[in-house]
């Protein structure tokens, strides 16, 4: 039997048990009693506040429902950015009079376990604004209403709650982005389910939190399931793991036949985007390419061939035209087409960058690729690509140069010449944001001119819960060789300092600010052209992270410490 579901708009009539587990955080359960207390403790605190719009930031999901709930049965609104650098809090600053998250600098952090009083919720009134990922440029604001929130999570409801019933959701995406924020956060709550807080940072990872679950469901990306191995240990969710979901852009039918091999999933597709909200779904069971419309949601397709939509999850009924191509099908169902904002023009020819990608993805070197043009003194293409192992063994032999003049030869018959891609990067993996989507931003500071790297090419090699592993490698183009031990290429010890807390925070669960540094050892000059590998280890009760440099062959040691944080 599933849990009784309540809409958004209805949560503060909601007959819930007291005793009824909604989230995990950080190995506690936290009940329906809990939540309420800690809501009510937070909105006491703002209560004097006359700001009416806060940014809020926090990387685990219960303290960040907290704030969500908090602000809005106060009838104020929430800006969820997808991070907390100083360049995002300048562009909310015009906008914004409250921080919520340790995160901001001078930012409110978010109580939790302040053993406060239940109350009761008053009716939700607030507005949320969500960003677009950002992926094709600068990311761009979308106020939510909370009758547009509810409609989509009710949608999610009757299309999967009976296959969820009491399934805990696991996440491997963040909830600051509008496809986390519906699926580990809004769902759950409006459905009774319990919601595990933090970000889980690899597939071994979940899959062992899923083994201790007797019924789980896991919210994925494209990057994420691209990206299977089959040593995870698949056979620890074997039978828990009830359904995978997967947004952010298309699944490759060889990734999702391969998911299926691998968990006896098929993924559920999930097609929409920040400002249009969910628009259809798939599983691509037995080949299916169709999409099919999320329920109350209308599609069309314009003269030029464009997805046109009408749906609840938009402020109004108005149609939106979207930048996908479409051909519709029977009953509404569709398949999509290249987006057509990634058609350009080079110095006046056509060029479909995900054409010229499909090409470049059936050559045997390639496993994925990314194309964009370059705006510089003339309008130049280029290819970020992930060789194959094959491609691998070409690249050593060939060079750089020859590899990308094979690929290029290969693209001449099918376009003009001066719309091939004249720049190249080799690299182990497309860079991606935090909700796995390819960054463009990121794309295009791989060709940056005259700008040296301020941190070394990383590679994770091992990671569990509170250990991490890492290949670094000490190129002579760092930033920090420039201006530092003239004569001498040495990596500083306090840069190594910094390239570990960097790694801790990003790949273990460390919280709070840094206090001190224990323990700190240098026994080697770290020189360029070296490789090394980055050993970390988190100590829960100390709150700290032990650190060690190693070589890459020998395990000569050069470096480790420990870092304290708050």
């Amino acid at each position: 039997m599933k849990p009784e579901f309540t809409r958004l708009e209805a949560l503060h009539q909601a007959r819930r048990d007291g005793s009824q587990v909604l989230f995990v955080h950080q190995g506690s359960k936290i009940t329906w009693s809990q939540l309420l207390g800690d809501v009510a403790a937070l909105r006491a605190q703002l209560a004097d506040s006359p700001a009416t719009d806060w940014a809020v930031f926090e990387e685990q999901a219960y303290p960040f429902t907290v704030a969500l709930l908090a602000l809005l049965v106060s009838g104020r609104r929430l800006w969820l950015p997808a991070n907390a650098t100083p360049e995002t809090a300048s562009r909310l600053g015009r906008h914004c009079q409250g921080w919520l998250g340790s995160q901001w600098p001078g930012g409110k952090p978010i109580p939790t376990g302040q053993d406060h009083a239940a109350e009761p919720l008053s009716p939700l009134t607030g507005e949320v604004v969500v960003f677009t990922s950002g992926s094709t440029g600068e990311p761009k604001a979308i106020p939510k209403q909370l009758h547009q929130l509810d409609a989509e999570v009710g949608s999610l409801e009757q299309l999967w709650g009976d296959q969820l019933g009491h399934a805990q959701i696991l996440g491997t995406v963040s909830h600051q982005h509008i496809y986390g924020l519906l699926f580990r956060v809004l769902w759950p709550l409006c459905a009774g389910r319990t919601s595990h807080g933090e970000i889980l940072p690899t597939v071994d990872s979940l899959l062992t939190r899923a083994g201790a679950c007797e019924r789980a469901a896991w919210v994925s990306s494209p990057a994420h399931l691209r990206r299977l191995e089959d040593t995870a240990p698949w056979s620890q969710a074997d039978s828990k793991l009830v359904a995978i979901f997967c947004s952010g852009g298309p699944l490759p039918a060889e990734s999702a036949a391969h998911c299926d091999e691998l968990s006896g999933l098929w993924p559920i597709e999930v097609f929409g985007s920040s400002e249009s909200g969910g628009i259809a779904w798939r599983t691509q069971y037995e080949g299916n390419r169709l999409w099919t419309p999320l329920p109350g949601v209308e599609t069309a397709t314009s003269d030029d061939g464009r997805l046109q939509l009408r749906s609840p999850h938009l402020p109004d009924q108005q149609w939106l035209e979207m930048d996908d191509a479409v051909n519709h099908e029977h009953n509404g169902r569709f398949t999509l087409g290249p987006r057509l904002d990634r058609i350009v023009k080079v110095e006046g020819k056509r060029l479909s960058l995900p054409e010229l990608e499909q090409r470049l993805e059936v050559h045997e070197w390639i496993s994925e690729n990314r194309a964009l043009l370059l705006r510089r003194r003339r309008e130049t293409v280029a290819v970020v690509a992930v060789p194959t192992d094959s491609g691998h063994k070409a690249l050593a032999e060939l060079g750089r140069h020859g590899f990308a003049r094979h690929l290029r030869e290969g693209l001449q018959p099918h376009f003009e010449a001066v719309t091939l891609p004249r720049l190249w990067r080799f690299v182990d993996q497309l860079p991606v944001n935090n909700q796995g989507k390819i960054s463009q931003q990121a794309l295009s500071g791989l060709f940056e001119r005259h700008k040296a790297p301020a941190m070394p090419a990383a590679q994770l090699l091992e990671q569990s819960e509170g250990t991490a592993e890492l290949r670094l490698e000490i190129t002579p183009k760092l930033a920090c060789f420039e201006g530092h031990f003239p004569g001498l290429a040495v990596v500083p010890g306090m840069v190594l300092t910094g390239w570990a807390e960097y790694h801790a925070r990003r790949y273990l669960p460390v919280r709070g600010d840094f206090r001190r540094l224990e323990k700190l050892k240098f026994r080697r000059l770290v020189r360029p052209g070296q490789t090394l590998r980055l050993r970390l280890a988190y100590n829960k009760d100390r709150s700290s992270v032990q650190w060690h440099f190693e070589s890459e062959t020998e395990g000569t040691k050069y470096a480790s410490g420990e870092l304290i944080f708050e």
